[in-house]
């Protein structure tokens, strides 16, 4: 079900403390509600971030996809160094009619403007998870201008895949493995390896195939025998047919944008933050990897790398709570 639409931004603040620290925003429904429970314990930010000398905060998921006001979302983002925006897959966005595209639009000038004035944005794509649902094809409106759309294939490497267990609960699953890594950029400084999932929800891909513009830099990619593979209506990823890319699909790219950042990584949200730290999720992209092979997985590392040279970028940048966007 789709989320609820809220008039009134929820920005939360940082944690005590944090004036000189950057501040990482993630966007959550309820934000400021879960902010004031998860201050002290949410698992990401207390474990990851401020072992790294940063803050985090939550803004409004609602706010920030679905609010027609430009000038209210760009508020909320600036209480942020850095937005970690993970593109809705599971709102149920059936449709782009009604005022979709002026919501669409709205998030779209508030991120470039935000980014214009020297904030920064790790982008998580994830693909859309129900048939007929259009949360992937909104979400590239509000991405247009950055020079990044999610094509309907998933990336996979049946050459280099193995099988294990994403949670302790479940039965093993289909993941695959790159050393396709750029060198020589901050973000994939100490990263040699990224295990990937097969799939996401049921069928649907776990590494969602970015088209990117030659402004950005591919920072990792799949191996040669890596391909894209066309998802078809049913939203399953058919292996029988390569998509757009032959070989080494991008997987992780990074970019300037005005005075800002922008990273994308193509992964679903829950192996990059939202799981960090759950009894029983085995962190098979986070840093496990094929432990059956002894090939432990850098996704952690490549995040955490990401979040910091994004950072740079933003400090005492972004204008005064007044302005407006265009």
């Amino acid at each position: 079900m789709i989320r609820p639409f809220l008039p009134v931004a929820l920005l939360t603040c940082a944690l005590a403390g944090a004036a000189d620290r950057p501040v990482v925003g993630f966007l959550r429904v309820d934000a400021a509600k879960y902010y004031a429970e998860e201050q002290s314990t949410h698992p990401y930010g207390t474990r990851v971030l401020a072992p790294a000398g940063l803050a985090f905060g939550f803004g409004e998921w609602r706010t920030m996809y679905y609010d027609a006001n430009p000038d209210r979302i760009l508020a909320m983002l600036r209480g942020f160094n850095v937005l970690v925006m993970d593109t809705p897959f599971d709102d149920s966005i059936r449709d782009l009619g009604g005022n979709r595209p002026q919501t669409a639009a709205a998030a779209r000038r508030a991120l470039e403007a935000y980014l214009n004035e020297g904030g920064s944005a790790l982008i998580i794509l994830q693909a859309v998870r129900y048939p007929g649902d259009m949360d992937q094809d909104y979400a590239n409106l509000v991405l247009e201008g950055l020079g990044v759309k999610m094509l309907h294939e998933g990336v996979y490497d049946p050459k280099h895949a193995f099988e294990a267990r994403i949670a302790s609960i479940f039965q093993p699953e289909g993941f695959f493995w790159t050393e396709n890594v750029t060198p020589g950029h901050p973000v994939t400084e100490g990263v040699k390896r990224l295990c990937l999932p097969q799939y996401h929800n049921g069928k649907t891909p776990g590494v969602v195939t970015p088209q990117l513009s030659p402004e950005w830099q591919v920072l990792v990619r799949g191996e040669q025998t890596a391909q894209s593979y066309v998802v078809t209506r049913e939203h399953v990823t058919d292996v029988t047919q390569v998509g757009s890319f032959k070989s080494a699909p991008p997987i992780a790219a990074a970019r300037s944008f005005g005075k800002g950042r922008v990273m994308i990584f193509s992964v679903p949200a829950r192996s990059v933050y939202t799981n960090y730290g759950v009894p029983g999720w085995n962190m098979i992209v986070e840093s496990a990897g094929n432990a059956a092979a002894s090939l432990p997985s850098d996704g952690a590392k490549l995040v955490l790398n990401g979040i910091r040279w994004l950072a740079e970028a933003s400090r005492g940048a972004v204008l005064p709570a007044n302005a407006r966007v265009g």
